[in-house]
């Protein structure tokens, strides 16, 4: 079977929704407010031993032919020594000479003393936050985490897979860096050996950048074990994109159904189990696909009732929940929606920015063959009852009240949920 054919969205950390609203009686849980990383450009260093007709006089004093490094205090004095700062960084280690005896015990002493969490600044003006890592200060020193994230970088650069292993817990740690710092932890993947150490490295450093809420750049050679484990015991759903039913079958099914698995990953899941097959499904697939119809989520039970060949009928329920459930299932399979709508006709409301551009319209059943798209948005996203006989649900930017009547929908408000945003936020 093709390996997974889709891409995933990076868990970052979030914030509050800043329209402050609470979620405590929430039907099923959306995506909060992202905070979008952004990572400093990556610097390029001077290539070491590099002939110049007019070289620049040089920075460093040192006697390269007497340096011998035997242990990581060596290797740290020698960066005393060197001393790099923010203005001579690049020139300095381009004096290094290219010799493996002391490129690799520099490296290896630079990433086992650690410190490399170089702070981030908020460069947004809106209410979803986009942070960017900070510039090393002019007089940074070897002391500054900026400075010193660069050093990990050039660091990382001289080492091969074979070294991985023993940096492995500077590794580990690095993976495990805060956001937005996305450059120097994929470096950190890069170096991954493979076989048993690699995948041992690679589990771990997978926990870790999961813990942070990072993308988790897993190496295409990780046994499907590790894979396997990554998935259903920790939820890192790069993990995906590896593993196929012939391989993980079971696994599989089971992280269909698991409530802590991102629904974005459980619709790929079950995309993928459905993917080519012919009628009747098999037991376990069937088994495990009528499970997921019952879920909360109405976009999982959805999308499984619709693989099932389920049918849709209104709840007809006094309770704005039940009712707001049927739809939001049946709405999101695309199935016909008469029997869902209120006989006198659903009056729609659309609030745009400028209060005189608002839109009310009464559509007939007939006329309702759909939701609006930013209706759909809205009700897969976070939802709360309001009232005795609606609920409101934000999804990001759109927010859509639903209002019923006797179990069938009678009332949609649209509006912008970013302007509560900014006004909260002003």
């Amino acid at each position: 079977m093709a390996w997974f054919r889709f891409a995933l969205v990076a868990v970052v950390p979030t914030v509050a929704a800043c329209s402050g609203a609470s979620h405590s009686g929430a039907l099923h849980a959306g995506p909060q407010v992202a905070i979008t990383p952004a990572s400093a450009p990556e610097k390029t260093f001077a290539p070491t031993n590099v002939a110049n007709d007019d070289p620049p006089p040089k920075r460093l004093q040192i006697d390269w032919a007497k340096v011998h490094l035997a242990s990581d205090a060596d290797a740290l004095a020698l960066w005393q020594q060197i001393n790099p700062t923010t203005e001579d960084l690049a020139a300095k280690l381009g004096e290094i000479p290219s010799n493996a005896a002391i490129t690799k015990p520099l490296a290896q002493a630079m990433l086992r003393s650690g410190n490399f969490a170089c702070p981030s600044r908020n460069i947004s003006q809106t209410c979803t936050p986009v942070l960017e890592l900070t510039d090393p200060p002019a007089n940074a020193t070897l002391h500054d985490p900026c400075l010193r994230r660069e050093l990990a970088l050039w660091s990382i650069d001289q080492l091969d897979d074979n070294d991985a292993v023993s940096v492995g817990p500077a590794l580990v740690a690095i993976a495990g860096l805060p956001l937005p710092d996305l450059a120097l932890p994929a470096a950190a993947f890069d170096l991954l050996p493979l076989g048993a150490d690699g995948d041992k490295l690679t589990f771990d450093m997978a926990i870790a950048a999961h813990r942070a809420g990072r993308p988790v750049p897993l190496p295409g050679e990780t046994s499907p074990a590790v894979l396997a484990r990554l998935l259903n015991e920790h939820h890192v759903i790069e993990a995906l994109q590896h593993l196929t039913m012939d391989d993980a079958r079971v696994e599989l099914l089971h992280a269909l159904n698991d409530p802590q698995m991102p629904v974005a990953a459980r619709l790929a899941i079950v995309d993928e189990v459905t993917r080519d097959l012919v009628t009747p499904l098999p037991p376990d697939i069937q088994a495990a696909l009528q499970r997921a119809t019952r879920d909360p989520n109405c976009r999982v039970a959805s999308i499984a009732a619709r693989a099932t060949g389920a049918t849709f009928r209104p709840s007809l329920s006094s309770q704005p929940v039940a009712a707001f459930r049927a739809l939001c299932v049946a709405a999101l399979a695309d199935a016909p929606l008469d029997s869902f709508l209120d006989r006198g006709g659903v009056t729609v409301v659309r609030h745009e920015a400028d209060a005189a551009d608002s839109e009310l319209q009464v559509l007939a059943p007939s006329e309702l063959h759909t939701l609006d798209a930013d209706a759909l948005r809205a009700m897969a996203g976070t939802c709360v009852a309001k009232g005795t006989n609606s609920l409101e649900c934000i999804d990001r930017d759109v927010r859509a009240e639903f209002g019923f009547k006797r179990g069938r929908l009678a009332r949609l408000v649209l509006s912008d949920a970013s302007q509560a945003c900014e006004k909260n936020k002003d």
